[in-house]
């Protein structure tokens, strides 16, 4: 196999694992708050360390859901890292939850941690969108993608009362290909209330990508409006 051969193979393997590990990460964040509230007394309000030590906990769970369910928009080199990462974060979470409630040593450093990590993927993911506007921005009608690019909403409850979609992009080609894709939330009227850029970058032939589109009306219904490959 050659070299380039080699690359389409292994970007393949890491998207192929990036809805699993996702759906890994998102399920355990629903974990953190309930071994928070059974590390001590019911009837005792939680001390200040215990507190903080929750909420922080609750904070690294978030930053690591949200970052699994970003990754698919991080250039290929970078998508292990960023799951690796957010499995990590994850573990330290529940591990201050369970077995350090009190510590606000740890708690301040996981809760930096964190913030550190979430800048960084939200860094990579708005570099790539910004990227994928320039080249939607040149597209004269639906673009040449909108037959490789599906949708599918989300319930509101997935996060926070947004409205989500998973925005599923099959690189039909036989070479490795990046897409830009616009999506348009419509309202009942079928007026456009709002626009997101999502992208995927290196997508191997044959290989399917599954970035997340977020809007923030949640009366409106995702549509697809160009998708350009590049």
């Amino acid at each position: 196999m050659s070299r380039s051969g080699t690359r389409s193979t292994v970007r393949g393997a890491e998207r192929r694992a990036s809805a699993l590990a996702s759906a890994l990460v998102v399920l355990a964040a629903t974990g953190i708050a309930a071994a928070m509230s059974a590390c001590g007394p019911s009837t005792s309000k939680p001390s200040g360390a215990q507190a903080a030590a929750s909420s922080a906990a609750a904070y690294a769970s978030r930053a690591a859901a949200s970052a699994a369910a970003l990754a698919s928009e991080v250039p290929s080199p970078g998508v292990t890292k960023v799951f690796t990462d957010a499995s990590a974060l994850q573990s330290a979470a529940a591990s201050l939850a369970t077995s350090h409630p009190s510590s606000v040593a740890m708690a301040s450093s996981l809760e930096a941690r964190a913030s550190e990590f979430d800048a960084s993927v939200s860094a990579q993911v708005e570099k790539a969108r910004t990227s994928a506007e320039k080249v939607l921005k040149s597209v004269s009608g639906s673009g040449n993608a909108i037959d490789d690019v599906s949708i599918t909403g989300l319930p509101t409850a997935t996060k926070a009362g947004k409205r989500l979609a998973v925005v599923t992009i099959t690189n039909r080609t036989r070479q490795p290909a990046s897409f830009a894709v616009q999506i348009d939330f419509i309202d009942s009227s079928g007026k456009t209330v709002e626009s997101t850029v999502v992208s995927a970058t290196d997508v191997p032939p044959g290989e399917k990508a599954t970035p997340l589109a977020s809007g923030t009306s949640t009366a409106s219904a995702p549509k697809i409006a160009k998708a350009q490959r590049y």
